[in-house]
């Protein structure tokens, strides 16, 4: 699979409406599904992540169409924080840029 380096903007927007614990929907899944094509979206986890398809149904679990990939440490360090059963942990997460190497064929 070919993969090319892109910047991912974790955004304060992101941050306010992202949710703990949550793959599809923390800010770094949010942050990163804005780079792929409509239709597909990031599933992530603290050290790996995948790419999946969203059924038509808007249903919550789509279809994997990658393997596990490694997430960048910037990336795993800030899920760290994010999902800290301590607020004072929590707050420590900042907006960031990330450099991340990801699929081609599902980048927009």
């Amino acid at each position: 699979m070919k993969t090319k380096k892109v910047i991912v903007n974790v955004t304060a927007a992101d941050i306010k409406h992202g949710q703990r614990m949550d793959c599809h929907s923390c800010p770094i899944a949010r942050a990163v599904s804005r780079r792929l094509k409509p239709g597909y979206r990031l599933y992530m986890c603290r050290t790996y992540y995948y790419i999946e398809r969203v059924h038509r149904s808007g249903g919550w679990r789509g279809e994997r169409v990658t393997d596990w990939l490694a997430t960048p440490k910037k990336a795993e360090e800030f899920v760290r924080l994010f999902d800290s059963c301590q607020q004072e942990e929590r707050d420590k997460a900042k907006p960031c840029r990330i450099t991340w190497e990801l699929p081609e064929e599902f980048l927009l």
